[in-house]
């Protein structure tokens, strides 16, 4: 027997679109939003951050795809400033084989920032940001393990990231 195709009726069309909008107006109604695109009370951003700093990096490439704020390159332009004071990566060595080889690391990634305004009024105070993973090993894949480690780092770092965003999101001026 040869499968059947079947045609949308005007019913059905209608009925399937009335799914669509409901879904889309409940997506929205719940302040369902995509990365990047938040509602800022700034318009202008100064972000003091080593240049070679992955966070920092990745954090500006975050904020250039939200088309309100603009990042400047002069504090005094800026309506906000963003320090981030220190961003710390760790691999530290949780457990160990029978055979005394390390068998689990904990990766730790630490972000210390504040956040000011114009005049320099803290609006968040020092604040530090901690994102960690535990990773088992063996001897046997050592390799795979460090490839792992720099994709947990770049998790750990996005996640720090979001954060950061979020929490700018919140400051009202």
């Amino acid at each position: 027997m040869k499968p059947r195709l079947t045609l949308l009726t005007p019913g059905r069309r209608a009925l399937l679109a009335a799914l669509a909008a409901g879904t889309l107006g409940a997506v929205t109604g719940c302040g369902f939003k995509l990365k990047g695109e938040e509602n800022f009370s700034f318009q202008t951003l100064y972000l003091n951050v080593d240049e070679r700093s992955p966070v920092g990096l990745e954090f500006r490439r975050l904020l250039r795809t939200n088309s309100r704020l603009k990042i400047v390159r002069q504090p005094e332009q800026g309506a906000v400033r963003v320090d981030i004071v220190r961003e710390l990566r760790e691999k530290q060595i949780v457990s160990f084989s029978a055979a005394g080889r390390p068998r689990e690391y904990q990766l730790r990634l630490r972000i210390v920032f504040r956040v000011s305004d114009q005049k320099g009024a803290e609006l968040i105070p020092t604040t530090e940001v901690i994102q960690r993973r535990e990773i088992t090993t063996s001897d046997t894949q050592l390799m795979s393990k460090e490839q792992e480690d720099v994709i947990m780092f770049r998790e750990m770092q996005a996640d720090i990231v979001q954060q950061l965003i979020l929490r700018l999101a919140a400051i009202r001026l």
